[in-house]
């Protein structure tokens, strides 16, 4: 799947979970950007892209993000099937 593609579905995921305006979102905004992006949002926007992606994050996954693009980019490894 493209990435330009996947990162504007996050970006629209992520305004929805933020209550944010999506243009507010750049491949490096982190928690620390957005005043709502707290522990509870953080784990109610893992659990709602897994089940918008049909994808699961690991702990390992979700502790060692740093910024959406890092988001976006495992969400397209997550998306290539494994053979």
């Amino acid at each position: 799947m493209d990435k330009n593609y996947l990162f504007e579905v996050v970006k629209t995921e992520l305004s929805e979970i933020f209550k944010c305006n999506a243009l507010e979102f750049t491949r490096d905004t982190c928690a620390a950007d957005i005043e709502l992006w707290d522990s509870l949002n953080n784990v109610k926007m893992l659990l709602q892209l897994e089940k918008k992606f049909k994808i699961r994050f690991s702990g390992i996954d979700a502790s060692s993000l740093e910024n959406v693009g890092e988001l976006v980019d495992l969400i397209a490894v997550k998306l290539i099937p494994n053979p």
